[in-house]
Parts: structure tokens; C-alpha cells; sequence
């Protein structure tokens, strides 16, 4: 200032307080007048002009500080500010009045564009004339002056409206160019939050409508610096608000570019469903209306629940996976949907929300069969609506009405059976809460071919296809539960089905070829076999064969067999029965096998319905060589001569793909097969084998002798042994080799030291008391059992060599009598005496049989004369001898005398037979005679002295028939079933040149010739029973032997020759 300057007051242009209360503090702006520039000082004063204690700072030229030292009460005085020139306080500046009380309770609502701000006036004696409304951004700062009393509004700038950061808003009391102290800051909440999920927690219903809502909200801000505020929720109906909610606060959880608030709040509200409903949030301060953010985006409110749940329930290992199917119900938004699961001991599981309308959950490590529940939620966006199963309120969001019970079970398939196209399934029951029934799926990959549902724990299916699986889920009313792993079953039938028989074995074998395709693969099968439509046995096995037990199959059934695939494995599954099989169970009967050393030939009856036949050589029950087959019941087969080789044929009927059980027979059959060698005399030797060797002939005899003698007679190679029950005895041929009696031969036709040996026996017997039936018993065994030649044969049967000049006249023999008369010539003819002699007058034929006396039998020329005579029908005279003279018999009835009832009965022709012109001798030795002795060495004793033209004796009866009779012995055979009887010595190629076909010389095999040789009392080997049909085979046709020689061989009686 200057010197010359006048002290002048200045001029306040503002006062305002920097600080409030009862030592408020005001900063003063002046402008100096009259170029004084100061010192000046600041005067306070009361409403009364009482000064108020204080002091100055900052003073200067244009302004300064004044704080009150003194206590000032805006509430009970007013007060106001003068500026003085410190010099002279008389010289003051104009009143200014002071305001030092501030406004409060500001309260501030933002939506965003427009901020709201409401206050509360100072506590002053003087009030202010207007209020400054502040608001301070990170972007900047914008002022309103309003005359408003508590409240006012201002549109923020826009360049404003994007700050982010925190604003504040003062409010200034004003009075003329006084200004108050400003207020506390006041929040401004601008963020939109953002109501991210809506859930219905619980409804309250009156009379069937929504009249209050329990919601859970997750709120959104969008920023990572917003501070956790309260919100309040705005209920929305159409749009428009209806409903503000208290300060809500909640969890706060931290995000890279947000925050989130998880909070609840309710709504009484009379709810038109009609409506649509939303919510939203905005920013608040803990007490309603202090600061209020704009409201942020809505969600939409569902306030319905589903219209209906239903389920699928799947196994994950212990895990259950549940997959719902909400059935919406409302709004054209819903979009979404989630699940609940309510389980024992009061857990509970909450699936997340999720897009459409097929909600999962998985429910780890359940209790399996436990009581679950399921409940489901529909939902627009992230706004989810309430439970199914009944409304709650106001409820935690956790399900507690009635929900739809789940089936957690896994039912088992037990068993799986394929057949004409039906399944027949078993399975094991579950016990879920709200099981219906069963749900079985037929699938051939991922497509179901056939489905049911049934109630019980079996059903059927209709299936067809390869590699058909199957499963099985329990069912519930709108659940499904787990689904039983697909099992693959048995689809396909076993092929090829056919029974068979070994041609060694007595049982059938059944196979066939295990079953092909995509099913599963079976590790058995069962077979059911049936008799016609009878099942008469069942059977399982593990491989494609299966020996039928004995005693199942028997020959008079009609049998097949049909096989199915199975597999024991859990669940047992049995596939399509195969088509049934034929099993042949006769055997060819009346099989006949004849071998001839070189040509195999056989046949047999025909088995009904038989293809053909299967033809097999078996040695040592083992098949040789490759089988034949034929479909005529006869097959004739080359098969070369082995004689170390004993084949049996097997023959068996072929059904198709059945062999039926074989007959069997010996290729080389037993019989009197010739023997040639060389230097040796032609012989017929029993065989059993194809090696032909020799083997000890044994032979079953009854009671030969009047009483048992001390010794057994033995006589080599004869030999009498006691026998076993019925036989009383036992005649022994010995075999011991080929080198011994019987069994070696010669070049005589005749071997002497076997007819000694024989003849010895025999005498031994009679020695030791052998009746003469029981001496003629054994030897026609012998004959008929021992190796002899051709020669012997006639020997031993008959005791006729030819040479001999006598024969034994057996039962079943003929003698045929020619009677002769003699013709004398009278007359003139020239030589009378040559012309006179002996003619035959006559023939008989007498059948010689046995007859009986009172005490005996006998061999007698005619049964009906000897038992006549010899039972005292009728009594013949005995003719005298005398002088070695007897006279002849004049036919059959002089056969009856005494003398002749005897058992041996012999025909001998004496050395010399009368001429023709002799007029007949009365001695019997010279006539052809017949001898009968009671015992053998009587009749050989006679036998030989008659040979030696000595008289019979007496110890022997003795017959002729008068007049040069010539006897004939005769013996009967059968040519192609026709009897005949021919002369004791007739051969075989006596018979073949009747018919012309007697053969040359050329050594040749006989083929299409069959002789067989009745076996009389020779029972070898002791049988049980005496079989007529039994004969012995002369084989005459063995090729290896083939020989015209064998013509030679004398006939015997009995003999049957066949042409085939």
C-alpha cells in the first residue's frame, strides 16, 4: 500500500466455511477499495453484535482465514462476518452472513442417466437461500445450484456417464455469496448389475395361485473393483415394476472382470400367471434409500413347474447316471432345465442347469435299490422355476415335495432261450420303489428289433436275425431304470446233425458242427432224443459229439434227435434246437457173409428207410482199409486171401447224415475146408481161422456107458475126459500140431495108424462098458468133427473103404433090395444054359430106422417091421442052419427075427459073388448078407470071417435074401432142396455131371457151388442148446484151394448142395 492511501474497508465478494461445527472455520475473499491494500482483519459477531473469539491467518491484501476460538451454535444464534482495517477496526466492511451448519442425510439414486439427490436442511438459525449439488467423477466433476429444499436432480454429461471408479456427491448450503460447508460424500452407485441365475426357491400358494416367492439370485457386477454393496431386487410384471425389495446383501465371490453376489430374497405379491415376471437388481446401500445404483438387466421369473419328469437311468461302473426328459409347461422362453435327486439318510444331489429339456445327473456310488427320488425344474436362460412334486415356501431350493421314485437296480438275465424265432428270457427280480415291470430289448447292433415290458421275472420275445442281444432295465412309472449289459445270445442252430455208429462200438454216436454267425459262442450243448414224438432222453454235452448211453437206442423205435447250442456262463442262454435227425438204429439183420478166399460176397435183409449201406473190413476191431458203400442189401468185394489176417464185416444202414449200428460177422467162416499138399492125399480139415492151424476138437457126449469107469479111456490122439452139466463126457480130438494125428496127412488115402488108433479107442470103450448106442455116438462124432481125407470120410462114418466089401447101415439110410428070380430056357433054343439064370424080379427100398424091444433099441431095415417084431406084434420064425446052411429071407419081414433086433447092423458082401447062371448058394457068407450084433467086436469078429469066406458065427444075427439079392446102401442128400438118395459113395461131381457140369481137369476155383455137411451128435465145443440150423460148410468153392480134385470128395448122409 501507499503512504498516501485513505484506510478504506474492503469489499467481501465470498465467504465460505471450510470447516463446520462449533470452531467452524471460514476462508473470505475481498477486493480492497480505494487502492488500500490493508492490513486488514476479520470480525465475527453474533445475531446481537456480540463479538465472537477467533483468530486471523492468511491475511492479505484480497482474502484470509478466520477461526472461531470461541464455541458458535448455528442452532441457536445466527451469526455473520465484517472485515475491518486492522488500524482502525471502526473502519468495516458490510455485513456478510455465516453458514457453518451442513446439510445431511443426502441420499442418491442413479438409473443411469438422471442422479437424484436428497437432503436434509442445516440446523441453523440462518437458513441458506440455495444448495450446490457436486457430483465428482474419475472423469470429471458436474455442479448444479437448486433453490430445492432436500431434493433435486441433475442429468449427468454424458462424457460423465462412462466414468468408471467411484463417484460422490456434496451438497453446498449457499446464502448470497456465503457458502455453508459442504456435506459428507455421498455414494453414487452406477453399476448395472447384472441378475446372472434365478432360482425359485419356494412358492406359497392361496387358493391355487402364487402369492409369495422365496428366490435365490446370483448377481453380477461388472467390475473387478466394485465394492460389495447391498442390493434390492425390482419384481417386474410386464415390465413394470411392482415390487421393490429391501437391502439384500449376500456371498461375494471375486472374477477376473466382475464381482458376484449370491443372495436370496422374497416377493408377497398376488401373482397373474398370466403375467410375465422378471427380476432385477440394483446397487443399494445396507439402509433402504440412502444410495440407490440404477437398476440393472432383468430375468425372467419362471413360476411354474414342469408339467411332467420322466427318466432313464444308466449304469456307470457303482455310478448311476440319470437322464431326464422335462416336459415344459408355460412360458414360449423356457429353454433349460435341471434335476434333483433326493436319496436315503436325507441325501441330496443337484444337477446343473442345462440347455433344452434332457437334464443329466450322475450319482456316485449309490445305494443300490435305495429310495431316490427325482425331481425336475424348468428354466428360461439362467432363471430357474420351482421343483416338481409339490410347492414349498419358503423353501432352500432343495426339493421336499413328492418326487418320481427312481430304479437304481441292475436286474440280471438268468437264462436265454432261442427257438422258432421266440426268445423265452429269465431274469431276477429287483426291489426298487415304484417298479412296474421289466423292459426287454431284442437288438442287433444299435437298432432294438423287439421290445416288451412284463411284470414277472420271465417273458418272450419274437426275434429273428444273427447276433440278437439282449437287455434288461426295470421300469417305473415314467423311469426307467439301468439297462443289464447287452448279452449276445445264441442266434443259429447247430448244423449237420447226424448219428453214427462205429462199425466196432455197440453205441451211437451223435455230432454235429457248432453253430456259425455272429451269436454268442456256446461252450455246450444239449441233446433231447425222441421216439417217434416220445422224448426219451435228455443229455448235455461240451464238445459237437455225444456217445448215447446203452440201453436208450433199441432196435424197434422210430428215433431222432434234435441239439441246441448253450452256454453256462451267467445268464445261461440256450440257442435254436437243430432240425431233427434221423438216428438209424436197426442193424441189418440176417447178415451172410460168404468168403471163398478170393471174392467177398455178403447180404442181407434191407432196413426200412435206408439210403445205403456202408460196408467196412474190421481187423482187430479196428476198421481196414477204405469202407464200400451200396444201396442194395448185397455187395460183393475182391479181397485177396491173408491168413494171417481174421476180418470181420461190418454192414451198416446210412440214413441221411446217420450211420446206424453195424452187424457184424466173420469174414472166414468155420467149416471143412479142403487141404492139398503136396504128396498127401486129398482131406477135408475143420477151420476156425484163416490160418487153418490145428486146434484140440472138443465134444460135448452124454452118458455112453452103463456105469462110469474107474479110468476115462484114451487113446491118442482120442482121448474121453468128464464133462460139465448137461454133458456128461468130453471127446477130445488132439491139435497139438500139424505134424500129429489127426491133424497130418499123407499120400495114403487111408492112414493106418490113425484107423488103429481109432479102432483102439473104440475097443477101449467097449472094454470099459460103452453101450453100443453110446459106441455109435462117438463115432459119428468123430466122423463128423475129425480131419480126415476124402477117403476116411466114408471110413469113419460108415466103416466103407470099397475095399473093405462091407458098409454100416445107419439110421436115416436107404437099402435098396434088388431081388432076382430065376429063368430057366426051355425049348428049342440053342444054348439053354446060357440063356438061363438070374433076373431081376424086383425092387425095394427100405428105410432103415431105429426100433425098440421091450429091454432095447435096435437098427432095424424098416421102424414099422422092428418095432412090429420087436415089441410082439407079430413073431417071425428064425430060419435053421445047419451045416453052416440057412435059408434066405424072402423079404422085409424076415428081418424080424430075434436074432437081427441087435444095434449094429452091418451090410458084407462076401469076396466072390455068385454068377449069373448059378442057381444060388444057402450059405450066408456067400450071399450079399446083413449081420446085427449087440456089440462092436462081435460084429468086426463076424465082419472079418465072412471077408475070409468063413461062416458069421453065432454071436451075430444074420440075414440074405434068396436067389443072387443084391443090397445097396443108400444114403440121402439134397440137391437144391429137393431130396435125393444116392449109392453110399456117390461124389460131388457124380451130382455135377447130372446137370453136365462136372469140370475138367484144369485146377480151377468152384464157384457158385454150396455144400454143407450136417454135424450129427458132434457138438464141439459143448453148446447150450442144439441148433438145427448149424451146419458144417464143405468148402468146396475156396479159391486158394480151387482144384478140380475137389469133386472127389464122397457125399455123406445129410449133405445139402446148392447152385447160387
Amino acid at each position: 500500500m501507499t503512504a498516501t492511501a485513505t484506510p478504506s474497508a474492503p469489499l467481501i465478494t465470498s465467504v465460505n466455511c471450510q470447516t463446520g461445527g462449533t470452531l467452524p472455520v471460514f476462508a473470505l475473499t475481498w477486493q480492497p477499495q480505494q487502492n488500500f491494500q490493508g492490513p486488514f482483519t476479520i470480525l465475527v459477531f453474533d445475531s446481537t453484535d456480540a463479538p465472537v473469539t477467533g483468530t486471523n491467518s492468511n491475511l492479505g491484501p484480497n482474502g484470509g482465514t478466520w477461526t472461531a476460538t470461541g464455541a458458535m451454535d448455528a442452532t441457536t444464534q445466527s451469526y455473520y462476518v465484517r472485515v475491518a482495517v486492522a488500524a482502525n477496526t471502526g473502519v468495516v466492511s458490510d455485513k456478510v452472513a455465516l453458514l457453518f451448519a451442513p446439510a445431511t442425510a443426502i441420499k442418491t439414486e442413479y438409473d443411469g442417466i438422471t442422479l437424484s439427490v436428497g437432503w436434509t436442511a442445516p440446523v441453523s438459525q440462518m437458513p441458506a437461500g440455495t444448495y450446490q449439488i457436486l457430483l465428482m467423477t474419475p472423469a470429471g466433476a458436474q455442479a448444479v445450484v437448486t433453490s430445492g429444499s432436500g431434493f433435486d436432480q441433475m442429468v449427468v454429461a454424458a462424457n460423465l456417464r462412462r466414468s468408471t471408479g467411484e463417484w460422490s456427491v456434496y451438497v453446498t448450503p449457499q446464502l448470497g455469496m456465503s457458502g455453508g460447508p459442504d456435506s459428507d460424500a455421498a455414494t453414487v452407485y452406477t453399476l448395472l448389475p447384472v441378475v446372472t441365475a434365478l432360482t425359485v426357491l419356494g412358492v406359497q400358494t392361496t387358493s391355487g395361485s402364487a402369492t409369495a416367492v422365496h428366490l435365490g439370485l446370483d448377481i453380477t457386477l461388472p467390475s473387478a473393483d466394485a465394492e460389495e454393496t447391498s442390493f434390492v431386487a425390482v419384481l417386474k410384471a410386464d415390465g413394470r415394476t411392482v415390487q421393490t425389495s429391501a437391502p439384500i446383501t449376500g456371498t461375494w465371490v471375486d472374477g477376473t472382470a466382475s464381482r458376484f453376489c449370491s443372495t436370496s430374497v422374497s416377493f408377497t405379491y398376488p401373482f397373474n400367471l398370466a403375467a410375465g415376471f422378471e427380476v432385477a437388481a440394483a446397487q443399494s446401500t445396507a439402509t433402504a434409500g440412502i444410495a440407490t445404483g440404477p437398476v440393472g438387466i432383468a430375468s425372467a421369473l419362471v413360476l411354474q413347474a414342469p408339467q411332467d419328469v420322466s427318466a432313464t437311468v444308466t449304469a456307470q461302473g457303482n455310478d448311476r447316471v440319470v437322464t431326464a426328459r422335462i416336459a415344459p409347461f408355460g412360458g414360449v422362453g423356457l429353454n433349460g432345465s435341471r434335476i434333483a435327486v433326493n436319496g436315503p439318510n436325507t441325501s441330496h444331489t443337484t444337477g446343473a442347469l442345462t440347455s433344452g429339456f434332457q437334464p443329466t445327473l450322475t450319482l456316485t456310488a449309490p445305494t443300490i435299490g435305495g429310495a431316490y427320488s427325482l425331481f425336475g425344474a424348468q428354466a428360461q436362460g439362467s432363471s430357474i422355476g420351482p421343483w416338481s412334486g409339490g410347492l414349498t415356501y419358503p423353501g432352500d431350493g432343495t426339493p421336499s415335495g413328492t418326487g418320481l421314485p427312481l430304479i437304481t437296480s441292475l436286474p440280471a438275465l438268468t437264462s436265454i432261450a432261442i427257438d422258432d424265432g421266440i426268445a423265452t428270457l429269465h431274469w431276477g427280480a429287483i426291489a426298487d420303489a415304484g417298479l412296474v415291470g421289466y423292459l426287454v430289448q431284442a437288438s442287433i447292433g444299435k437298432t432294438v428289433i423287439a421290445e416288451n415290458v412284463f411284470t414277472g421275472t420271465s417273458g418272450t420275445l419274437a426275434v429273428s436275425g444273427d447276433g440278437i442281444t439282449f437287455s434288461i432295465a426295470g421300469l417305473g412309472s415314467n423311469v426307467t431304470g439301468p439297462a443289464s449289459p447287452a448279452v449276445t445270445a445264441i442266434t443259429a442252430p447247430p448244423s449237420q446233425p447226424g448219428g453214427v455208429w462205429s462199425s466196432t462200438a455197440t453205441q451211437c454216436s451223435l455230432h454235429w458242427q457248432a453253430p456259425t454267425g455272429n451269436g454268442a459262442t456256446p461252450d455246450g450243448y444239449k441233446i433231447e432224443i425222441f421216439d417217434g414224438i416220445t422224448s426219451v432222453h435228455q443229455a448235455t454235452a461240451t464238445t459237437c459229439s455225444y456217445l448215447v448211453p446203452a440201453g436208450v437206442l433199441n432196435g424197434a423205435g422210430s428215433y431222432h434227435f434234435c441239439v441246441a447250442a448253450t452256454a453256462a456262463t451267467t445268464p445261461a442262454r440256450t440257442g435254436p434246437w437243430s432240425p431233427s435227425a434221423p438216428i438209424v438204429v436197426a442193424a441189418p439183420a440176417a447178415l451172410a457173409v460168404s468168403y471163398d478166399g478170393a471174392t467177398l460176397t455178403a447180404r442181407w435183409a434191407a432196413v426200412p428207410n435206408a439210403t445205403g449201406y456202408r460196408v467196412a473190413l474190421l481187423l482187430n476191431q479196428t476198421e481196414s482199409g477204405t469202407p464200400s458203400f451200396t444201396t442194395s442189401p448185397d455187395i460183393s468185394i475182391p479181397l485177396a486171401f491173408d491168413s494171417t489176417k481174421s476180418y470181420r464185416l461190418a454192414v451198416q444202414a446210412c440214413g441221411p447224415g446217420s450211420t446206424g449200428p453195424a452187424a457184424t460177422e466173420d469174414v472166414f467162416a468155420a467149416g471143412l475146408y479142403p487141404h492139398f499138399a503136396t504128396n498127401t492125399a486129398p482131406a477135408l480139415i475143420p477151420a476156425k481161422s484163416p490160418a487153418m492151424s490145428p486146434f484140440t476138437i472138443s465134444i460135448g457126449l452124454p452118458q455112453i456107458f452103463t456105469a462110469t469107469p474107474a479110468t476115462l479111456p484114451a487113446t491118442a490122439p482120442f482121448a474121453l475126459a468128464a464133462g460139465t452139466a448137461p454133458y456128461t463126457y468130453v471127446l477130445t480130438i488132439d491139435g497139438a500140431s500139424a505134424a500129429s494125428l489127426p491133424w497130418a496127412f499123407t499120400a495114403e488115402p487111408i492112414r493106418e495108424d490113425l484107423r488103429t488108433a481109432y479102432t483102439t479107442f473104440l475097443g477101449q470103450l467097449e472094454t470099459a462098458g460103452a453101450t453100443p448106442f453110446g459106441l455109435q455116438t462117438v463115432q459119428a462124432a468123430i466122423a463128423r468133427a475129425m480131419p480126415q481125407t476124402f477117403a476116411e470120410s466114408l471110413l469113419y462114418t460108415y466103416s466103407y473103404t470099397g475095399s473093405s466089401g462091407y458098409a454100416d447101415l445107419r439110421p436115416g439110410m436107404v437099402l435098396r433090395v434088388e431081388y432076382q428070380s430065376y429063368q430057366t430056357m426051355t425049348g428049342d433054343l440053342a444054348d439053354p444054359d446060357l440063356l438061363s439064370g438070374f433076373i431081376t424080379s424086383a425092387v425095394a427100398h427100405y428105410p432103415i430106422g431105429l426100433a425098440a424091444t421091450d429091454t432095447a433099441n435096435f437098427t432095424a431095415l424098416d421102424t414099422f417091421i422092428g418095432q412090429l417084431t420087436g415089441l410082439g406084434g407079430t413073431e417071425v420064425d428064425e430060419p435053421d442052419v445047419t451045416d453052416r446052411k440057412q435059408a434066405g429071407a424072402g423079404g422085409l419081414i424076415d428081418s424080424g427075427y430075434t436074432h437081427m433086433h441087435r444095434p449094429f447092423l452091418r451090410l458084407v458082401y462076401p469076396p466072390g459073388f455068385p454068377c449069373t447062371d448059378q442057381p444060388g448058394t444057402p450059405y450066408p457068407e456067400f450071399n450079399a448078407l446083413l449081420i446085427a450084433a449087440s456089440k462092436l467086436s462081435d460084429l468086426e469078429t463076424a465082419t472079418a470071417s465072412i471077408r475070409a469066406s468063413g461062416a458069421p458065427g453065432n454071436t451075430v444075427g444074420a440075414l440074405y435074401f434068396r436067389g443072387r439079392t443084391t443090397m445097396v446102401p443108400l444114403i440121402r442128400v439134397w440137391v437144391d432142396g429137393v431130396e435125393r438118395t444116392v449109392p453110399l459113395g456117390t461124389t460131388i461131381g457124380q451130382i455135377l455131371a447130372e446137370r453136365g457140369m462136372e469140370p475138367s481137369a484144369v485146377d480151377l476155383p468152384l464157384t457158385g457151388l454150396r455144400v454143407r455137411r450136417g454135424i450129427g451128435p458132434a457138438l464141439v465145443g459143448s453148446p447150450s442148446v442144439y441148433d438145427f440150423t448149424t451146419a458144417n460148410e464143405v468148402r468146396l468153392d475156396w479159391a486158394p484151394a480151387g482144384k478140380a480134385a475137389l469133386t472127389t470128395l464122397p457125399l455123406l448122409g445129410g449133405d445139402r448142395i446148392d447152385f447160387v
